[in-house]
């Protein structure tokens, strides 16, 4: 049975040796990270969330297999005036190697962009990686 632990360190590890190898001098923090002091991440950097969004009865034979679903968001955040074009670069990686991945237990769908906000300075926008796996 796939636990939340295994799937996020599946998915959290996939993206740490991705980014190593892709984007290595981009500064990354996840959803655990308090603070993020912006006076010294440079003109760039990545924030990482991995949420649970919800659990749904896969099966209903004697073993009882749950699909659960998730969304990894990656938010990408440039200081104003740096260009747009470093932010499409960044969100072209991500797009290639997170789009319909088997990371483990757990499978990546389609990424979508989200959001887009500037504020005091900073420009962030959103990739967002549909995941899911089961629990049997």
């Amino acid at each position: 049975m796939t636990t939340l632990v295994q799937a996020r360190d599946a998915i959290v590890t996939h993206i740490h040796t991705m980014l190593q190898a892709q984007l290595p001098t981009l500064p990354v923090f996840y959803e655990n990270t308090v603070a993020v002091d912006v006076n010294s991440v440079g003109d760039q950097f990545l924030r990482v969330s991995v949420d649970f969004d919800h659990t749904l009865l896969a099966t209903v034979s004697s073993d009882l297999v749950d699909q659960v679903v998730g969304t990894i968001t990656f938010q990408i955040f440039t200081k104003e005036g740096k260009g747009a074009r470093s932010t499409l670069a960044i969100m072209d990686t991500l797009n290639a190697q997170m789009r319909h991945k088997l990371l483990g237990a757990a499978t990546t769908g389609s990424c979508t962009e989200g959001r887009k906000e500037s504020n005091s300075g900073w420009v962030s926008a959103e990739l967002l990686a549909p995941f899911e796996y089961f629990t049997g």
